[in-house]
């Protein structure tokens, strides 16, 4: 009966160890771009827009990581 007792809980012991943690996400960037409501609020047009796209990529901007340009109309 002994035998048995500890058989049993080396079994419970055993099935209650930590399994090994997952392995963490990889680091991803967050979505970098330019927001036209930050500098314009709602006074935009296709001219504001083409500048401040192509100023994204004359300064270096477009080279670091940064793809978007977001166009807020203020709803």
């Amino acid at each position: 009966m002994w035998t048995v007792c500890v058989l049993v809980a080396a079994c419970f012991s055993l099935a209650a160890t930590p399994s090994a943690a997952a392995a963490p996400a990889p680091i991803t960037k967050p979505p970098m771009g330019w927001n036209s409501w930050n500098s314009f609020a709602g006074a935009i047009d296709h001219t504001v827009i083409e500048q401040q796209a192509d100023a994204l990529v004359s300064s270096g901007m477009k080279d670091a990581g940064y793809e978007y340009v977001n166009i807020d109309d203020g709803w």
